[in-house]
């Protein structure tokens, strides 16, 4: 079977809910890859989604799965709080309380063999539904690039992507945020050979303001081009 690479680990999270009784409900979009880094296009796949509170290692307080089909893209969407629930409910996590980390797992069969595809902080979400709770909903820009020569806008909108040097990347958004935004972003690269295996590490980020920011993929001493990448800013 294939080996499955997700190329989005950072979670991009839209509110869709507007008061405080509605479902604890955000969006997961992820681009599906085969190992040679080919999209897996129209295709039945399953994921399961795990929060775990405090760190990556910590302890589980949701579990759920979803069937869903990727589309012409590779893309597949799922709603987080929507899914088949075996482990706890999301709607009585405590966000403001501790740190929460996603773990995504994949099976492009749509059956239960998955594998783990990655661990990430689960940034926006706590800051939504807390700020949501007090009344005050915060600006947020999220999304991803390919993170090519002429990069791509591959998720999301209200920024656009330029490629000023190798493995530098300039964000910009197409609506500025009224004071310096909080912004963290990972990009991926191959971690083994040959096994093919992705792992995600943290961009450097040179600088930022109100109107965006630029970040280097690689790191100031290893700077490479065609590593994708995804970032989510928050602010006012």
């Amino acid at each position: 079977m294939k080996k499955i690479i997700s190329t989005l680990l950072v979670c991009f999270t839209t509110l869709v809910f507007t008061f405080a009784q509605a479902p604890s409900i955000f969006k997961y979009q992820s681009v599906v890859r085969d190992n040679s880094g080919n999209i897996i296009s129209n295709q039945l796949v399953k994921f399961r989604i795990t929060l775990l509170r405090g760190s990556i290692t910590g302890t589980t307080s949701y579990i759920e799965q979803h069937t869903t089909a990727t589309n012409q893209f590779g893309i597949a969407n799922l709603e987080i709080g929507n899914g088949s629930s075996s482990i706890g409910n999301i709607d009585t996590i405590q966000w403001g309380r501790a740190d929460y980390f996603i773990k995504v797992e994949l099976d492009p069969t749509g059956s239960s063999g998955f594998t783990v595809m990655g661990t990430s902080q689960l940034l926006s979400v706590p800051y939504a539904l807390y700020a949501n709770t007090a009344g005050n909903v915060p600006k947020i820009i999220a999304g991803s690039s390919d993170g090519g020569l002429s990069p791509t806008v591959v998720t999301g909108s209200g920024f656009t992507v330029t490629h000023p040097a190798t493995g530098t990347y300039d964000i910009t958004f197409s609506s500025p945020f009224t004071t310096l935004p909080t912004i963290v972003a990972n990009y991926q690269f191959v971690s083994s050979y040959p096994s093919g295996n992705f792992a995600a590490a943290t961009p450097v980020i040179v600088y930022k303001t109100i109107n965006g920011f630029r970040l280097i993929t690689g790191g100031s001493g290893d700077l490479v081009d065609y590593r994708s990448f995804s970032f989510i800013a928050i602010g006012n």
